[in-house]
């Protein structure tokens, strides 16, 4: 060509050539249109099948079919579902709305959008890929089950013309809504949906306000409305809420098996939840109105609030982050219950089953009811009364103990471990006849622990500060090792009388002003080593008590005794040839108050020479290994005799 167009003219063979290469292409041109022509799958108009002969121009259409922008509108009737569903098998998408009256199942497994409504009446069709359309109709047996369906705007369903067991509503399955604007059954109340027959529901994200389905098994809702929500679900394994984070009104289900609040944080109404299976709502914080839940357990460990009367049925309850109970608390069933965030029950709790209670950090300030409870573990109580079964206690422990308590009622306490934060908190234990172990700890006001206390033999414990301590009367009890201190500016009290099978005797307090030990007939062992000052506000007008006496029994049964004994020197007078010798007190236990006994008279009798106060010592004297009589080392006022008797004291 290029040749021809240089010299002006085209030879005969390149003009034959030129027409052969054009017929060719003119002939590749129209394969291609011809293929583009059969190729094409999208249909501009209506589709209707309703007869013989709609249904052979539709099959007709073939591939045309897949995408139509128009209407499909298909009214079975007496067609052949396998002839109807060669052409609705091919249908993907309508620009349109889709309206099929079945007779029986027909194919729609391609079609996956319809940008207008879908509606399906009569009998089930193949349509499970249905990811998305306007408003949703249903009306026929069997289960509406649309698990890819996402979006969607209000759904209709037929669950109450399809009543009976083999051909209602048993399946209805919305699984994959991520987004629809409501749910309803035959166009009644929007959100409210019953399902009489149906065994399994998954709606989805569908904010559903009501559902009733007596025979379901399982219910799963993506979403719920968020002003309020009410399942029924008499016979439902299992119920699952998910999605919706808060209600500002009530809450109300009813199952048999677990129910899930998987993202519910607040509810603002009533809440009531009934069912034989666990309730879990592990992201739930608040229930502002009252709240009345039975189950087998209930698992709400981010719950902090109950704000109404709550009533709460339920063999286990697990809330550890639950600090306040504003409104009359009722917990039946449970024998224990853990709370150890638990700060405030303004309204009383009733336990009538507790075994248990647990509430570490519980400053309780008004009843516990419990007839069964037996161990107590909490903050503290603003009186005995707080434990309204005092005859049931067997164990209390108190962290912070502020008010007086008198445990003289606790017939069955066996372990108290009381620690008190003031030197005016008051403790009384009284003669408890199960009392094993008492520990007491903290700082404490004025204690006694009497009465014969059966049980009580060697598990008294103290420690932190006491500022009086009483131990009287024991029968059982043999040694005493105690290891509070004094309250540095009062000073310490201890008086130990009575104790019948008392043994041994140990202290750790100092700046004593009353040192109390007699009535003790078994008492071999004192260590008082401890008392080396004075107490930090003394003065001339204190009044000091020493009386370590009376620990033995008649002098008949001197022998015989095992309490305090020691040896005894008397004075010998000088002679021609030998100084004179002063009378020898020995007794090593009666030694370990030497130290204090001269510090005390000492100051004393430097503030005042009629210093207030009196000592009383005295023990079983031996004559060889023979207990014989009672020696008394000082006896009387303070005074600088008493203290030169004192000054005698030596060791065995």
């Amino acid at each position: 060509m290029a040749a021809s167009y240089a010299t002006g003219a085209a030879t005969a063979d390149e003009t034959a050539a030129e027409v052969t290469a054009l017929t060719a292409a003119l002939a590749a041109a129209q394969v291609d249109i011809a293929t583009i022509l059969q190729n094409n799958n999208v249909l501009s108009a209506n589709l209707v099948i309703n007869d013989a002969a709609t249904l052979a121009y539709a099959t007709a259409l073939g591939d045309k079919v897949s995408i139509i922008n128009g209407n499909v509108t298909i009214t079975q009737g007496s067609l052949d579902s396998a002839a109807v569903s060669a052409v609705t098998s091919k249908i993907a998408t309508v620009v349109g709305t889709v309206s099929v009256t079945a007779a029986s199942a027909l194919d729609f497994s391609a079609l996956t959008a319809v940008s207008g409504n879908y509606e399906v009446a009569g009998f089930d069709v193949e349509d499970e890929a249905l990811a998305s359309a306007a408003n949703v109709t249903l009306s026929y047996g069997g289960g509406y089950t649309q698990p890819n369906l996402t979006t969607a705007g209000a759904i209709n369903l037929d669950t109450t013309s399809y009543t009976s067991t083999s051909t209602g509503t048993l399946e209805i399955d919305f699984s994959g809504l991520t987004s629809a604007t409501s749910i309803t059954n035959n166009g009644g109340t929007p959100n409210a949906l019953t399902a009489n027959v149906a065994s399994n529901i998954n709606l989805g994200a569908v904010p559903v306000a009501s559902l009733t389905a007596p025979k379901a098994l399982t219910v799963t809702l993506g979403k719920t409305d968020a002003a309020a929500v009410t399942i029924s679900t008499a016979s439902a394994t299992a119920v699952i809420v998910g999605g919706t984070t808060a209600l500002s009104g009530n809450l109300n289900i009813t199952a048999t098996g677990d129910v899930t609040l998987s993202a519910l944080k607040t509810v603002g109404g009533t809440t009531i939840i009934a069912t034989a299976g666990e309730v879990n709502a592990p992201a739930l914080t608040t229930l502002t109105g009252a709240a009345t839940i039975t189950a087998s357990a209930v698992n709400a460990n981010a719950l902090t609030t109950i704000t109404g009367a709550s009533n709460i049925t339920a063999s286990a309850v697990n809330a550890d982050a639950l600090k306040t109970l504003t409104g009359a608390a009722t917990v039946s069933k449970a024998s224990v219950l853990n709370l150890p965030a638990l700060t405030t029950v303004s309204g009383g709790l009733t336990a009538a089953n507790l075994i248990t209670l647990n509430t570490p950090v519980l400053a309780a300030t008004s009843t516990i009811t419990t007839a069964s409870a037996t161990t107590y573990i909490m903050k503290s109580v603003d009186a005995i009364g707080r434990f309204a079964s005092l005859a049931t206690l067997e164990s209390v422990t108190l962290s912070a103990q502020t008010a007086d308590l008198d445990f003289g009622a606790a017939a069955v306490l066996a372990t108290l471990n009381l620690v008190g934060t003031a030197n005016t908190t008051d403790i009384t234990i009284g003669n408890a006849p199960k009392l094993a172990a008492v520990s007491l700890s903290g700082k404490l006001g004025t204690t006694t622990v009497e009465g014969a206390l059966a049980s009580l033999t060697t598990g008294l414990t103290t420690s932190g500060t006491v500022q009086s301590l009483t131990i009287s009367g024991t029968t059982k009890l043999t040694a005493a090792s105690l290891g509070h201190t004094e309250d540095a500016a009062n000073g310490a009290q201890l008086t130990v009388a009575n104790n019948a099978l008392l043994a041994s005797l140990s202290t750790n307090i100092d700046r004593v002003t009353k040192f109390v030990v007699t009535g003790n007939p078994k008492l071999a062992s004192i260590d008082a080593s401890s008392m080396v000052s004075m107490p930090v506000n003394s003065t001339s007008s204190t009044t000091y008590t020493f009386d370590i006496s009376g620990n033995s029994n008649a002098a008949a049964t001197f022998a015989t005794e095992t309490g305090l004994k020691g040896a005894f020197t008397a004075a010998v007078p000088a002679t021609a040839t030998t100084a004179a010798t002063d009378d020898i007190y020995k007794q090593n236990s009666i030694l370990t108050v030497k130290p204090y006994l001269t510090t005390v008279m000492t100051a004393a009798l430097a503030t005042s020479a009629t210093a207030t106060g009196t000592v009383n010592l005295d023990y079983v004297i031996l004559s060889g290994t023979t207990a014989t009589a009672t020696k008394s080392i000082a006896t009387g006022n303070i005074s600088a005799a008493n203290k030169a008797k004192v000054a005698k004291i030596a060791a065995e």
